[in-house]
């Protein structure tokens, strides 16, 4: 797929679940302001935020996991973008039954990714799931905009296995690029 627009991808600020160390992924706890951003998030979205170059009029979608949210309205706060909402499809990763487990327990899924790409342990989202319904985001906003810069706001796992179709490399695979930070900003390279 060749890219017609520029597409940036950020992982959240850092947020409340990273300083508990609890993998939290499903949607009903997600979505709670409990789980927003940390301090220490605030202030790594409002650094990352000082380093765009928002340009013609930056485009910005976020999960709407209120950690993806709110650092979604920290850049379009400070950077003057518009905030067009958010979408189901850059939601965290579903981890199933280790769910409110400490994030030790992401290492398992991730040996099962490698694997199958199709690994679906503790009930978990796949690779290959979760690959498809960002890819299928990129599709509609790739068929619907031309020449513009958007920016996805979302998860670790989210984007890094998004990252690779654009890479080339199998879903189960993701752990093998490079590792997204947290309020990390990526361009989306086309093969």
């Amino acid at each position: 797929m060749l890219l017609s627009n520029k597409i940036l991808i950020m992982r959240h600020g850092h947020s409340r679940a990273n300083e508990k160390g609890l993998i939290l992924s499903h949607p009903d706890q997600g979505v709670l302001d409990d789980w927003g951003l940390s301090e220490r998030g605030r202030g790594q979205v409002q650094k990352a935020a000082a380093g765009i170059d928002p340009g013609p009029g930056l485009m910005v979608f976020s999960s709407d996991f209120s950690r993806a949210v709110q650092t979604a309205r920290i850049i379009c706060q400070i950077t003057g973008s518009r905030f067009f909402g958010t979408d189901t499809r850059l939601r965290e990763r579903f981890f199933g039954e280790l769910e409110g487990t400490c994030h030790s327990n992401y290492e398992k899924v991730w040996q099962g990714d490698v694997i199958d790409d199709a690994n679906r342990a503790f009930g978990c989202e796949s690779p290959i799931q979760v690959r498809d319904r960002v890819l299928s985001l990129v599709r509609d906003l790739e068929s619907g905009y031309q020449q513009k810069e958007i920016l996805l706001v979302s998860h670790g796992d989210t984007i890094q296995i998004l990252e690779t179709f654009f890479s080339g490399v199998r879903p189960g695979l993701h752990r093998s690029l490079p590792h997204m930070d947290t309020a990390q900003i990526r361009e989306l390279q086309s093969p």
